[in-house]
């Protein structure tokens, strides 16, 4: 297994309610917030599931609050490694009703969302989070008013 933290994080917008170009919210940010992404193991038979771990950790002494202008704030990944064409979300993104939301992450703590994949042959009729054998990346990203670039967990499909 293997955790690999996010150091960027580029903002717009308002957080922490100061405007994100607020220096101190900014470097606030960007030293207290990490994504971390597992996968419970690698490669996945065929035939058997595995589930991968999107974590947004907050290292910080304090709670952030992040805004955000829709329902949706943290979406789970799958691409193909080599070429990097998505296989989840399948069709693109998932629909977000447009209202405001926020999500408060504790001191120390975190939001975890899980994602389960399947491994299936090449002939197994497709469903989402159903993978075909190969090579796969994992990450997570923030909806606006954040734009984040996580590092990426390989793992594979046999």
């Amino acid at each position: 297994m293997r955790i690999l933290p996010s150091l960027a994080l580029a903002l717009c917008g308002s957080v922490l309610g100061r405007p994100a170009w607020s220096q101190d919210s900014t470097t606030r940010l960007t030293t207290h917030l990490r994504f971390e992404t597992t996968v419970s193991r690698s490669p996945i038979p065929i035939g058997d599931t595995a589930t991968l771990l999107f974590r947004l950790r907050n290292l910080g002494p304090k709670a952030i609050t992040l805004r955000f202008g829709s329902t949706c704030q943290v979406f789970p990944h799958v691409a193909r490694q080599e070429t990097g064409e998505p296989v989840y979300p399948s069709g693109g993104l998932p629909v977000c009703g447009a209202m405001v939301t926020y999500l408060t992450i504790p001191a120390q703590g975190e939001r975890l969302i899980p994602l389960q994949v399947r491994g299936r042959t090449g002939t197994e009729a497709a469903r989402r989070q159903v993978l075909t054998p190969g090579d796969y990346v994992a990450y997570s990203t923030l909806a606006g008013p954040f734009a984040l670039k996580p590092d990426t967990l390989a793992f594979s499909v046999p």
